[in-house]
């Protein structure tokens, strides 16, 4: 018996075990769209042609290049699924071009930022006497280590190996009572080596703060434990309430935009490293399955093209003599 668009997509989110929550919510957004233009058809009716208008429709609705590329992907993983499965022959979105994205400029932060960041955090008032050091901590593993936010969040003292200098980011089942199941986006583990000053403030903290997740409250860290096997992915994913707030506060004392997305710390330890590291080890420490991904976290410092081209072109005339 064919399946109808509905009755695919209700499928997929029900019995596809592989994809979280997360991916759940994103397929809605995408799926729903691309169902309602269509129709409702069997899902083996569904041709190149609707692709193209359902890349038209969101488009004209507003949404970026990117977006549309983006819902795209998530409708085509639901197709190619059942192709996968043998249950329809053909995924409509093969050989559709995907929509020409404009390449943006990398947006990061110089390093006065940070500085102005660190003393504003020395300088708020806080209610709780750990949370400046939690907080700088949080900052310095963005900045200098390249985490995602709930990389960080997520880090035991279990995974910080002061003595090697080390901070592993691993995938973990849940024990109950002590920490929760989590694993990092491509579930694959890494060693990120620690520079002086993070260390530094890790052994600092590690006297403030030796509760089991450093970075988070000591009750919410504990509240958290004791409901460690059944913490929804959401919890999980952001264990600390209020966090974005806190970073506003920060970023406000710091004469910086409040609104700017934590991700910018990421571009910014990504951008300083590609002038150090070779692209492969980049795109490890960043986690990245491939490095056209890596590349796009990586800007020009307008400082260094400028020292960098002037060298180059004294060699180039030097050369000529």
């Amino acid at each position: 018996m064919a399946l109808t668009l509905r009755e695919m997509y209700e499928q997929y989110i029900q019995s596809n075990h592989t994809i979280q929550e997360s991916t759940k919510r994103r397929t809605r957004r995408a799926f729903m769209p691309f169902l309602v233009m269509t129709g409702n058809p069997e899902a083996d009716q569904v041709s190149r042609a609707d692709v193209v208008a359902y890349q038209a429709l969101l488009m004209k609705g507003g949404k970026s290049t990117t977006t549309v590329n983006s819902y795209a992907a998530q409708v085509s993983a639901v197709f190619g699924w059942f192709v996968s499965l043998g249950v329809i022959e053909k995924n409509p979105f093969t050989g559709v071009r995907k929509l020409r994205e404009q390449r943006r400029q990398v947006d990061f932060y110089e390093s006065p930022q940070l500085e102005r960041m660190l003393a504003a955090v020395d300088e708020l008032k806080w209610r709780d006497p750990t949370q400046p050091m939690r907080m700088r901590g949080i900052i310095l593993m963005a900045y200098y280590l390249g985490l995602r936010i709930g990389e960080i969040l997520n880090l035991r003292w279990l995974d910080i190996d002061l003595e090697n200098a080390t901070v592993k980011v691993q995938y973990r089942s849940a024990r109950d009572g002590e920490w929760w199941e989590w694993g990092d986006k491509g579930f694959e583990d890494r060693h990120i080596p620690m520079p002086q000053e993070v260390l530094e403030h890790y052994y600092r903290l590690k006297v403030a703060c030796p509760w089991m997740y450093p970075h988070l409250p000591v009750q919410r860290c504990r509240a958290l434990q004791g409901e460690a096997k059944s913490l929804p992915e959401r919890t999980r994913k952001a264990p600390m309430n209020n966090l974005y707030q806190r970073l506003n506060r920060i970023k406000r004392m710091a004469g910086i935009p409040a609104g700017e997305a934590f991700h910018k710390m990421r571009r910014t330890a990504a951008t300083e490293l590609s002038e150090r590291l070779q692209p492969t080890d980049l795109q490890k420490l960043m986690g990245h399955k491939s490095f056209a991904t890596t590349q796009r976290y990586i800007g020009v410092r307008k400082s260094r093209y400028l020292d960098a081209t002037r060298e180059a072109m004294n060699a180039r005339c030097h050369s000529k003599d």
